[in-house]
């Protein structure tokens, strides 16, 4: 299918790669998204979230569709230049 890399990842980078996937993780952890805002409305950040998420599901829908239809035209352009 494809080639071995010649050459191994340094634990230092590996050790960082790591670290740095803590760090940017630790917000999400850590901080806490309710809290109130200057716009009124009747429905609560956390109900919008989970129960009025129709938009949202169509949107990461079509985010998946064109990450695949980016992919789909990576490996045609690629399978076509090999020839």
């Amino acid at each position: 299918m494809s080639d071995k890399p010649t050459k191994k990842t340094s634990p230092k980078k590996t050790v960082a790669l790591i670290g740095a996937g803590v760090v940017l993780s630790l917000p999400a952890i850590f901080l806490s998204v309710s809290g109130s805002t200057g716009v009124y409305s009747d429905t609560s950040f956390g109900n919008a979230l989970w129960n009025l998420s129709g938009v949202d599901v169509i949107l990461q829908a079509l985010v998946i569709l064109t990450v695949a239809l980016g992919i789909a035209i990576i490996l045609y352009e690629r399978r076509n230049s090999g020839k």
